[in-house]
């Protein structure tokens, strides 16, 4: 093996050494950087679940309440990391608990009568736990509780994505082993053409010696560079691009550049609900995102039909409140104007919507509330905000029309003319 070869190998194997030593630090800091933002976005998540825990709290008073049920059940639902919701208090013990699976709480029974009360949860690799003081309050009780959470932070689908960033790049390094393996090849054979033997000294009988000769090759100009030349950069490939940034959580900053910072500061204090300031944002940030991964989004308008001599103040409160019950995501309902309420209902069809929205209308005519309702969806159609909510507005003005507690539902006719339709109730 000639000096030019061993340097080559050489090189390559110091290449290949430090190579896979920076790929194991790259695996070691996705696994980190996964684990931190999951907990960033768990905890922001958690921190809604325990304000509609509380004003659920408020209107009923009652862990085993068909709407404490329903936040329990919605927020499992909603949160695919979220495995465990679970509300206790050391000197009363476990006063709610569900999971996605009974093997989370596998030994949560064993420890129902230990004073004071310790939660321990069956916690696979992966998983994170997080915990939160709360108070709830109805009428004269006030329990100070805690509420906790089991998350997985590290799943199977972070693994899989990680694994194709690094079959991506040890694809990248296989080409590059190939064009090395090349280029050594094809230095040889220049170099094994460039080499001539010298004719012997010997002469014959009656034969002069012969002259020697040396030639002299001009190197060729593919060949003519040294080992310690850098290769060009890889181009980058961009083919998982729009995989990746789908697959990505929503940052903090990125939700703070939507819709403004002081989130907190954006829910009226009589209500719970969003001020119509923040609809429009909220939904145009939905509809992109149901529009991305082809959901489909419905939008559905609520007013109270009420005279001037038969105002009810409560109505009001009692209204937003149903809404909040069977509509728990607080940052996803908003006031709209006197009267008026507009709901975005995330990865429903109008007729899944209709489910809760039937259930609401039921429960507002059980406390003598008259409420007209309209809705609009996406329907897969690719559709601005401002279409959606004027569909949906078109769709609550007939309702009105029509008289009371009427749901009206906006139906795109498939010969690009909408139309409306009503279903009475």
């Amino acid at each position: 093996m000639n000096i030019v070869k061993k340097r080559y190998i050489t090189g390559y194997a110091i290449f290949s050494l430090f190579f896979f030593l920076a790929l194991f630090a790259f695996i070691l800091l996705s696994i980190q950087n996964m684990t931190i933002t999951n907990r960033e976005a768990a905890e922001k998540h958690f921190m809604e679940i325990r304000n509609n825990i509380v004003l659920s709290f408020s209107y009923s008073g009652d862990f085993s309440s068909d709407t404490m049920e329903n936040v329990f059940s919605v927020s499992l639902a909603y949160e695919t990391r979220l495995v465990a919701l679970v509300i206790y208090s050391h000197n009363l013990g476990p006063l709610k608990a569900k999971a996605k699976d009974s093997y989370y709480l596998k030994d949560f029974n064993s420890k129902l009568h230990t004073k004071p009360f310790t939660l321990e949860y069956n916690r696979p690799p992966g998983t994170w736990v997080t915990e939160l003081p709360i108070t709830l309050k109805y009428s004269n009780i006030e329990i100070d509780a805690f509420i906790s959470g089991l998350y997985v932070v590290l799943g199977s689908k972070d693994y899989t994505a990680l694994l194709w960033y690094v079959l991506y790049i040890l694809s990248g390094f296989l080409v590059i082993t190939i064009i090395v393996m090349i280029v050594i090849s094809t230095r040889g054979k220049v170099e094994g053409r460039q080499s001539f033997p010298t004719p012997s000294l010997n002469t014959r009988r009656g034969h002069a010696p012969k002259q020697q000769v040396k030639i002299k090759l001009p190197r060729s100009p593919e060949t003519d560079f040294t080992f310690d030349q850098e290769p060009a950069p890889a181009r980058e490939d961009t083919r998982y691009a729009r995989e990746d940034v789908l697959a990505q959580a929503v940052s903090p900053e990125q939700e703070a550049a939507v819709f403004g910072q002081g989130a907190g500061d954006q829910f009226s204090p009589s209500t719970g609900l969003g001020s119509s300031e923040n609809l429009m944002n909220r939904l145009q940030f939905e509809l992109e995102r149901a529009t991305s991964f082809g959901q489909d989004i419905a939008v559905a308008f609520l007013k109270l039909q009420e005279n001037e001599n038969e105002t009810n103040p409560l109505h009001y409160k009692e209204l937003a409140g149903l809404i909040l019950s069977y509509f728990p995501f607080q940052d996803l309902a908003f006031e709209y104007a006197p009267k008026a309420f507009v709901v975005i209902i995330p990865d429903q069809t109008v007729e899944q919507a209709l489910q809760n929205i039937n259930a609401l209308h039921s429960g507002a005519r059980d406390r003598d509330i008259n409420v007209g309702i309209g809705i609009s969806s996406r329907d897969n159609r690719i559709i601005t905000a401002e279409a959606l909510i004027s569909e949906a507005k078109a769709s609550l003005k007939k309702a009105l029309i029509q008289g009371r507690n009427q749901i009206v539902i906006f139906q795109a006719d498939p010969d690009n003319h909408d139309e409306i339709f009503s279903e009475e109730t």
